[in-house]
């Protein structure tokens, strides 16, 4: 009977180990299949079709817009200032530049003038009870610092056509929208053709000031003409190359949501000071949080990724720890999951005139449900012995809600981009700066950042950096772009 005890303990011990190996083994085919059976959210469609344009002259007006300055600089330094005199004429040269280049789709188009330089297009729908689209781009271009000229290739504002590039400031950000979508129309027009639901096409003057004159008078005046917008298309991600080293593959990246933003000026005794609690400021990022659009970027990429890193995306309830490792080893992906401070240098619509001489500011961006209150207690607690104060300015907004993925707008962007660019795959993301789209975000629940451009990694520093340009044949594929686009509305 002594011998009992410990047998039946080992029994127990035998038989909790083959449950323990049997929950295992479950769990592991649970895994393994959940990986296997992970979908493939790319899709097949057949390719669009190229429009009818004269490809040279296409290239010649874009070039010519590059020409006229466009360069958004208010006449006292302040977001909402009027634009200085030279400035306001550039605009009223490239609205009747564009009048001139386009006449079948002026004809077509209606044409306001808002807020004195931004444009706001209406073409009537073949079906105009159908809730409208509105595609978002801006006019202005960055500025060229004095003396950085030297620095590129080409005159910034020569508008050369040189060996299949179109050159120049504005040529990728934003002029190839606002002329590319206007070719669109106007070999749409010739051809007889008008998209099934109205299309609002809404140009601002002021998107590098924050967009808080023209954009967002831009979005009122379109509410008034309808309760509800299908969806809302603007700016902000493209088709990068080299984004993932596993995926050599072009990467479509479809801005579902996009960050908020935060300036603080520091206040202090000292430089050094200062300069030590902006450096503690970016070395202490809040929390990273794997959600929203960072998942469905993943999920969308699984296809192309290694099984392992399947089985991981598949399966979120048991390594979202690993995913959330991985993206914070990526260089430039930790800005997806988590909210941080991206520059010591003067915000977004703020510049030497408009804050004391010698200030220093850090600026936060957002990640998605991350509030306002939580960044400046986070960042107050960063300089609690430091002896710094925090000075907001003012401009700051929260993350916009992030839009869905499984609507129809966003398969028909889906399959729009798929059929212009069968090479590319498609992926839902966020977009890391400030876009014009937050200012539309009341009109649709549909609201996407994107732009057909084909940016290596060479090409990215240079939508505000020296040597902006766009190659003719990638050009050709914004048109080609939109065309498809407004066919498939």
């Amino acid at each position: 009977m002594a011998d009992e005890a410990p047998k039946k303990k080992r029994r127990a011990l035998f038989y909790a180990l083959q449950a323990a190996l049997v929950v295992c083994l479950i769990t592991a085919g649970v895994v393994v299949y959940r990986g296997w059976r992970f979908p493939d959210r790319q899709l097949s469609v057949p390719a669009a079709q190229t429009p009818e344009v004269d490809w040279d002259a296409a290239a010649k007006r874009l070039a010519d817009s590059v020409r006229i300055q466009t360069i958004s600089r208010s006449a006292q330094g302040t977001r909402t200032s009027p634009l200085k005199r030279e400035d306001a004429a550039a605009f009223r040269a490239l609205h009747a530049l564009m009048a001139r280049s386009y006449p079948k789709a002026h004809a077509a188009l209606e044409r306001q003038v808002v807020a004195e330089h931004s444009l706001l297009y209406v073409w009537e729908g073949a079906e105009p009870g159908l809730p409208p689209v509105l595609l978002a781009g801006h006019l202005d271009v960055s500025t060229v610092p004095p003396g950085t000229q030297r620095t590129w290739t080409e005159p910034p504002f020569a508008g050369t056509v040189k060996d299949g590039v179109i050159w120049g400031r504005g040529a990728l950000d934003d002029k190839a929208f606002a002329f590319g979508v206007l070719e669109a129309v106007e070999s749409m027009a010739l051809a007889g053709q008008r998209p099934r639901r109205t299309v609002l096409i809404a140009l601002s003057h002021d998107q590098l000031r924050g967009g808080e004159v023209g954009a967002r008078e831009l979005a009122r005046v379109a509410g008034a003409r309808a309760e509800r917008f299908h969806a809302v298309v603007a700016e902000g991600m493209a088709i990068v190359q080299g984004f993932m080293p596993e995926i050599p593959a072009p990467i479509a990246l479809v801005g579902v949501g996009e960050k908020g933003l935060a300036s603080y000026r520091l206040r202090g005794e000292g430089e050094e000071a200062l300069r030590q609690a902006s450096e503690a400021l970016k070395a202490a990022p809040l929390p990273a949080v794997y959600s929203g659009p960072a998942v469905h970027q993943f999920e969308f990429l699984a296809s192309e990724l290694p099984f392992a890193v399947r089985l991981a995306l598949a399966n979120p309830w048991l390594f979202s720890g690993m995913l959330e490792g991985r993206i914070e080893g990526t260089p430039g992906a930790d800005a997806l999951i988590r909210t941080l401070v991206t520059s010591t240098s003067f915000p977004p619509g703020y510049d030497e005139a408009t804050l004391p001489k010698g200030s220093v500011t850090v600026t936060y961006r957002l990640r998605p449900g991350d509030s306002l209150a939580a960044v400046r207690e986070h960042a107050a607690g960063v300089l609690k012995e430091t002896g710094v104060q925090l000075e907001e300015l003012p401009g700051a907004y929260p993350a916009p809600p992030s839009s869905p993925i499984d609507s129809e707008a966003f398969r028909t962007l889906h399959e729009t981009i798929e059929a212009v660019f069968p090479e590319a795959v498609v992926a839902p993301s966020l977009a890391l700066g400030s876009t014009d789209a937050r200012h539309y975000q009341a009109l649709s629940p549909n609201v996407y950042r994107f732009r057909p451009l084909v940016l290596g990694p060479a090409d990215v520093g240079r939508t505000r950096g020296a040597d902006e340009r766009i190659r003719t044949e990638d050009y050709q594929r914004v048109v080609g772009f939109y065309h498809a686009l407004l066919s498939a509305l």
